[in-house]
């Protein structure tokens, strides 16, 4: 069995920092449209968005990705494939991390972040674990991803008010979805390519899956409904798209965003813990 799985905190998630990063933005931004007060019991929901989730969304994903990744060359992966023998840790260690992220909203009795939790959690599996296997169907997986960001802020927004009342303008958020999907399949592209699955930029090509993501984070700042650090993080995110068109250094402008994104954690978690009490 793979010794990065033997315990689960050693398994280096293979995609950028950015999955721990985008979801704890987007579900804040969701708590403080709500009408009420961030309850303390959303700070400890915040952080199971971060290497909970960001394991239950990367784990099974490299499962499937086997032949993926033998021909991928990205150093921090090497020694870290997985194989049909990680399965059980896999989907152990998948299964005690979902109930982790659920365990917020069964704490505070709340029904509508448990759904909402829930279906993140199945959006997460749907788009990379057969037989549905999403990502390999470059439009599919950009609804389903968009479906699962705006499942985020809903998740947030539920901690501090009915579901039922959420702004129609929190419908903005679920663009962020395909600068997920950008910037999560570009190193990737030539081995998938050697593998033969169709992910978006394999499909339709570096540049143009890049424009989407800057797009999208316009979008979005331009929409109004992001403030403050999330929007200096998604600016931040839009401004490393844009250098990468001129330059495909992929993996530095990776560790940028991550050193921008683990500082909004910071921000967020502080705020919300501040709020709260």
């Amino acid at each position: 069995m793979n010794d990065a799985l033997t315990f689960p905190l050693s398994y280096s998630a293979r995609n950028p920092a950015y999955w721990l990063i985008l979801p704890t933005s987007i579900a804040f931004m969701g708590a403080v449209a709500g009408a009420g007060s961030i309850p303390l019991v959303f700070i400890a929901a915040l952080l199971t968005l971060t290497y909970p989730a960001a394991f239950i969304t990367c784990a099974p994903n490299a499962l499937y990705d086997q032949e993926t990744d033998t021909y991928n060359d990205r150093e921090y992966l090497r020694g870290k494939q997985l194989s049909d023998d990680d399965a059980p840790a896999v989907w152990g260690w998948t299964a005690v991390f979902a109930a982790v992220c659920l365990t917020p909203a069964l704490i505070a009795w709340n029904l509508e972040a448990l759904l909402i939790g829930a279906a993140m959690i199945l959006a997460a599996l749907a788009y990379s674990v057969p037989p549905l296997r999403l990502k390999a169907h470059p439009e599919l997986s950009l609804i389903l991803m968009s479906v699962g960001a705006w499942l985020l802020y809903a998740y947030g927004y539920a901690y501090t008010d009915t579901i039922t009342t959420i702004p129609t303008r929190s419908f903005y958020y679920a663009f962020l979805a395909h600068t997920a999907v950008s910037l999560g399949a570009l190193p990737d592209i030539e081995a998938d390519k050697e593998a033969g699955d169709t992910t978006f930029p394999v499909k339709y090509g570096e540049t143009p899956t890049l424009l989407l993501g800057i797009a999208a984070a316009l979008t979005t700042l331009l929409s109004g409904t992001v403030t403050g650090v999330v929007a200096a993080f998604i600016a931040a995110l839009a401004a490393a798209m844009t250098s990468m068109i001129f330059v495909k250094h992929y993996v530095a402008h990776f560790k940028a965003i991550a050193a921008v994104g683990l500082t909004t954690i910071i921000i967020l978690v502080t705020r919300g813990v501040t709020a709260a009490l």
